[in-house]
């Protein structure tokens, strides 16, 4: 089943008259084409899924880019490539926005970078995107330097979202998700057990930052755990930022940054005030515990919002209202923080790491009004499906500890 596009035809896609330039590049899970708009000479990108004669991968691929549309549809920001329009018919079709840029595996295998300056240019754009992205609960998934854009004048684009997750939405294969793994730049607790969150994104950042500041996959210079610090490959880059990439990149995910926030602000040197309390971290937001807080779906006020009057009130957009009204209740409690499953349907559960199982992500169910005491790092996650995941997540953290 050929999906290949010829040289000068002319697709139509959700009203654009695209007619293909040339191939940009092909690799095994399809094409991207360079096209022009005949109305008016506007540059696109199209991209195509690479079809078999294999039902199942077809369905996989064709998965893979509908998904990409999804999520790119609902972001607008300077440093994630755009999405233009999309199409099954007759075979599917992604055009996004042109970025003449070339992704920076390829432009940093030709040269190295002339100061530490370049290498903080481009990680703050790629942190702005992923603040961004984490703050409306997606996580990319497949942060490596080929999936990032770097031009001549260092301006970045994101791309590749067809790995991300976005609520449930997700590559689905055979029924289960599929997550990537690109070596060296996925995070342990994502190649090994398939669990990603906003923490697994901040170990891809610093390990493509790692990549630009030394040309090197970060698990080809390995000592021990970690690879060896970039002041020994690098002599440009300072004992200051090097320490800062090695942070994000810890293989323990509770001692990386706590999120894309926190690294930003590290890696330019910003004044950190940090939270002495308890707190919440909601996307990017952190909410400290000093009373109880409640935690649901957004809803014009009902009989039961009466109860929790006296808390405060945490409202989620969700669009496809699994979340509960009145989902979780997170309180102080002595000189413990306790979580309590309060929804009237689906579930809540609790996911940590576990330190003495390689950091294996243990799952446990909540039952429903019983409290559950919480401990610095561990995830709320709103309403858990065995293949799909975790809904939402909030993640607690505990200064004291």
């Amino acid at each position: 089943m050929s999906t290949e596009l010829k040289i000068g035809e002319v697709l139509t896609i959700d009203g654009l008259r695209l007619k293909v330039i040339k191939l940009l590049a092909r690799g095994g899970m399809g094409s991207v084409y360079l096209s022009k708009d005949e109305s008016d000479n506007t540059l696109y990108v199209v991209k195509t899924p690479r079809l078999t004669d294999d039902l199942s991968e077809n369905e996989s691929l064709k998965g893979r880019i509908g998904v990409e549309y999804d999520i790119l549809k609902k972001l607008s920001h300077e440093n994630i490539i755009k999405a233009i329009a999309f199409t099954y018919n007759p075979q599917p079709f992604l055009v996004l926005e042109y970025f003449p840029a070339p992704n920076a595996y390829t432009e940093f295998q030709r040269r190295k970078i002339s100061n530490e300056n370049e290498l903080m240019i481009i990680g703050k754009q790629l942190l702005d995107a992923a603040c961004y992205i984490h703050a409306v609960n997606i996580v990319h998934r497949d942060i490596n330097p080929k999936n990032v854009l770097v031009a001549e004048t260092l301006k970045i684009k994101l791309i590749d979202f067809g790995t991300a997750k976005h609520f449930y939405t997700q590559q689905l294969k055979e029924g289960d998700p599929v997550w990537p793994v690109t070596k060296g730049f996925t995070a342990p607790e994502q190649e090994k057990y398939g669990f990603s969150s906003p923490l697994s994104d901040i170990y891809s950042i610093g390990a493509t930052l790692y990549y630009i500041a030394s040309g090197k996959n970060p698990r080809e210079v390995l000592d021990g755990d970690v690879p060896k610090p970039l002041t020994k490959i690098n002599p440009i880059i300072s004992q200051r930022l090097s320490e800062v990439i090695n942070i994000a990149m810890n293989p323990n995910p509770n001692l990386r940054f706590k999120s894309a926030t926190d690294f930003l602000q590290h890696l330019v040197g910003a004044t950190i005030l940090e939270i002495q309390q308890p707190y919440l971290l909601i996307g990017e937001e952190k909410v400290p515990i000093t009373k109880p807080i409640e935690i649901g779906r957004t809803h014009t006020l009902c009989n039961e919002c009466r109860k929790y009057r006296h808390a405060r009130r945490i409202n989620i957009a969700d669009p496809r209202n699994f979340v509960s009204r009145h989902h979780m209740l997170v309180y102080p409690r002595g000189d413990h923080i306790y979580a309590e499953f309060i929804g009237s349907f689906n579930n809540a559960h609790i996911i940590y790491y576990d330190q003495f199982s390689d950091n294996r992500p243990i799952v446990k169910k909540l039952d429903a009004n019983r409290p559950w005491m919480l401990t610095n790092n561990d995830i709320i996650a709103l309403c858990y499906h065995e293949k799909l995941g975790p809904y939402f997540t909030i993640r607690f953290v505990d200064p004291r500890w």
